[in-house]
């Protein structure tokens, strides 16, 4: 397994030879893996902080891009959300997330990963009175979402086998 060089370490404190070894954890997980499924919800138009803190700890010049040492690997991005943002949609072109993340985890320039990508769109339909006319827009979404989940989980086992 490789590893984050440490030797540079010793011109840092402890907490930060602490965070530079738990990046290096990150790294080795991901640069390790044959597959990835990320589940990536909208929250606020963009994905949840948490969600960027790790990419910001794996997203590395020399390791993890440039090379990009995951390149071709396939990854299944699922990014669920309340509203709806496509075309027609009152909020089309909002959608921060899935294009923000497909760039990030699928350009050549970046981690270089094969990304296929679910969107459930509407999920607050049937919890929403005043979103009750797009119940059949929410359960065709739903229903196009599973069926694609189904497709692509069928083929990362393949995968990984």
């Amino acid at each position: 397994m490789a590893h984050i060089s440490t030797a540079h370490l010793t011109e840092h404190t402890e907490e930060q030879a602490a965070a530079a070894a738990l990046r290096g954890e990150l790294i080795d997980e991901f640069v390790n893996a044959s597959a990835y499924l990320y589940t990536v919800p909208m929250y606020n138009l963009t994905m949840p902080s948490v969600f960027k803190a790790w990419l910001d700890q794996i997203v590395v010049v020399g390791r993890t891009v440039r090379p990009a040492p995951a390149a071709g690997r396939p990854a299944v991005l699922i990014s669920a959300r309340g509203g709806s943002y496509g075309p027609e949609a009152p909020y089309h072109g909002f959608d921060y997330v899935v294009p923000t993340l497909e760039a990030i985890l699928g350009r050549a320039e970046l981690l270089s990963l094969d990304v296929a990508t679910v969107v459930p769109e509407l999920t607050l339909a049937p919890h929403t009175a005043s979103m009750a006319p797009l119940l059949p827009k929410h359960a065709a979404s739903m229903a196009e979402a599973h069926d694609r989940a189904r497709y692509l989980a069928t083929a990362l086992t393949k995968v990984a086998a």
